[in-house]
């Protein structure tokens, strides 16, 4: 009962309490007369009438002028919503609380305006601040843009004259020089393509760091892939006297789902990184299928000074580099490991041993002619089991593992184990020069392991070998006979396998340099040529002869590339060369600029600058397909 008279308003409990008192006085009244008895009373029993009527009438009288005053204030403060109360013109104390009560309801609108100043000051400070943020950020925005379109302008104006540059060094080496002249070619076309590197690695630099990184989902060629990225590796790690090693797994998957290019460039940053910082020893690559967690691990190992525990933090933080005074001896702009870092977590990967969840896909394994017994000798453990890996990828059986100095011993191990083929690297040194020939009298044919593209070792027999770094596909021509096995990768492809042509192509280029390089390069490989400087030319050109392919440079003086190809497609110039097959060469070397090319109806894109094989790869792909 008393709770909930607690909580009726104050109004309400000021009333209760006022007709409590009237109806206590009323009662008591009614007692005392009932108990007296109107018969017996006298004077007392009057006087005692009139005394208790006088506290009714005083309790009235309070009900009236205290606790009703009182109730009726309540009320006013309640419905007025902390205004001010009215003031009773008395001095009573009905007077004291209404001043009371509204003192305090100034004190409250006074912190109620600080509060509400309080609130507009910071609301203020946000918006000016929220404010300094977008344009802090959309200065940041325009930098970045600025920066990506100098980093790709820049790119345009360097690959451009080194398209000239390295285009004349491969049409150079193709002809006949002596050893000093080709090692001077050859320095030119390694400076020069260390300059399109550093290029290419600012510019993947920019567009991760704006985040307009795309990874395609796409078939991979995993194994051929490592295999390309070992033999780009290979000759610098020759060049600076290191033993370079690559190990795949035979359960290593021949296909999978991922990005070709992006994780060309994760292999190749890695290894050449370990090279570079490597001054004596071996650099290894291992890659190998983790089939219970789905992962691909791909480990680069080295024989380097190492890295200090409280430098490791430090590795791919773009543009540091641990040891400046290496770093000067060896160049770079401390770039590489970073984009390896952005483009493995982009992946989903992790670092620093790289495991990409790559999705295999279904794809028998190569099947030999037939299936051989091979044996090998090697004076390296770990190569011996890299190779051994590889013959059993491959489907052969390795049936004898011996290293020089266990054939010099026991030469009958070699016989007892009757293999089908033999390979084997270099002997050590001091090992006989005829020393061997005891051992070319086994009927399996020797195949050499070779470090250089050198010929065989004396002393035995066959004109096979392979160089490293070993493929798959090296190893089985090899193991296939000289009829199969290809010759050895020379300046140019012979024209014969190249042209598959049924026309003759137009060649669209303003620069006089690049025309004669790319000129040089289709006649090399036997197509007939014409050349147009501008758009009007080729309109004019396509007008009167029907061509095989066209050969599109984007930018040119006037309409350029695009605008071209358009009207092109849109049928300006005749419906043959409205299907004409259309091949983008560009300075511009980025995902947006080959999408652009495709977009405005190119058929495809090579960047500048342009070598001669993937030349011969792209006129191959698509004449081929116009004639099937």
């Amino acid at each position: 009962m008393s709770r909930a008279f607690d909580r009726l308003p104050l109004q309400s409990r000021l009333r209760w309490a006022a007709a409590a008192c009237l109806g206590a006085a009323w009662l008591a009244t009614m007692l005392l007369w009932w108990v007296l008895g109107m018969p017996r009373m006298g004077t007392g029993g009057a006087l005692l009438a009139l005394l208790l009527g006088g506290v009714w009438l005083a309790l009235r009288h309070l009900e009236r002028r205290a606790l009703a005053p009182l109730a009726e204030l309540a009320g006013e403060a309640a419905s007025r919503e902390a205004a001010l109360l009215p003031v009773p013109p008395t001095a009573d104390e009905v007077a004291v609380i209404a001043r009371g009560f509204n003192a305090l309801v100034e004190r409250l609108h006074e912190a109620q305006r600080h509060e509400r100043e309080h609130l507009d000051r910071l609301e203020e400070a946000v918006r000016q601040r929220t404010q300094a943020l977008r344009v802090a950020v959309d200065e940041a925005q325009a930098a970045s843009q600025a920066k990506s379109r100098f980093l790709a302008s820049l790119s345009h104006e360097v690959r451009t004259p080194m398209n000239g540059v390295l285009g004349m060094a491969q049409l150079l080496s193709a002809t006949a020089l002596d050893a000093t002249q080709r090692n001077y070619l050859d320095l030119m076309q390694r400076s020069g393509s260390g300059l399109l590197g550093l290029l290419d690695e600012l510019l993947d630099f920019s567009r991760l760091e704006g985040h307009a990184i795309e990874l395609a989902a796409q078939p991979v060629a995993l194994r051929s892939l490592l295999d390309e990225v070992a033999a780009a590796v290979y000759p610098l790690a020759v060049e600076r006297g290191l033993l370079f090693e690559g190990h795949l797994s035979p359960d290593l998957p021949q296909r999978v789902q991922g990005d070709t290019s992006r994780l060309r460039q994760v292999c190749l940053n890695l290894l050449t990184n370990a090279i570079k910082f490597t001054q004596v020893g071996q650099v290894r690559l291992a890659v190998r299928r983790d089939e219970a967690r789905g992962l691909v691990l791909i480990e680069v190992s080295d024989t380097g000074q190492g890295i200090p525990p409280e430098m490791r933090s430090r590795i791919f933080t773009p543009f540091v580099q641990l040891d400046d005074s290496l770093a000067r001896r060896q160049g770079g702009v401390g770039l590489g490991l970073s984009i390896v870092d952005t483009l493995v977590r982009a992946m989903h990967g992790s670092t620093f041993r790289v495991c990409l969840p790559l999705a295999v896909l279904a794809d028998a394994a190569p099947q030999p002619s037939r299936s051989l017994r091979v044996a090998m000798i090697s004076d390296a453990p770990g190569g011996q089991q890299a190779l051994r890996d590889r013959l059993l990828f491959l489907g052969h059986d390795c049936v004898a593992a011996l290293t020089w100095r266990e054939l010099s011993f026991a030469p009958e191990a070699l016989s007892a184990a009757k293999p089908e083929a033999v390979l084997y690297d270099e002997p050590p040194t001091g090992w006989p020069a005829g020393g061997t020939g005891v051992f070319a009298t086994e009927r399996a044919p020797w195949i050499s392991v070779l470090v250089h593209r050198s010929a065989p070792l004396p002393g035995l027999s066959g004109p096979r070998r392979v160089v490293r770094p070993l493929s798959d596909a090296a190893l089985q021509r090899a193991l296939d006979g000289p009829e199969a096995q290809a010759a050895d990768a020379g300046a140019l492809p012979e024209a014969a396998a190249a042209a598959p042509t049924r026309g003759p192509l137009l060649l669209v280029e303003d620069n006089e340099i690049n025309q004669v390089v790319a000129r040089s390069f289709l006649e090399h490989l036997g197509f007939e040529v014409d050349v147009s400087g501008d758009a009007s030319g080729a309109f004019g050109a396509l007008r009167e002869r029907d061509y095989a392919l066209i050969l599109m440079d984007c930018q040119m003086p006037g309409m350029d590339g695009y605008e071209t190809t358009q009207r092109i497609r849109a049928g300006e110039v005749g419906e043959w060369a409205q299907r004409t097959p259309i091949v983008a060469l560009t300075a511009h070397a980025s995902p947006d600029d080959r999408r652009r090319c495709l977009d405005a109806g190119m058929n495809d894109y090579l960047a500048k600058p342009v070598n001669v094989q993937s030349l011969a790869a792209t006129l191959e792909r698509w004449l081929l397909a116009e004639r099937v």
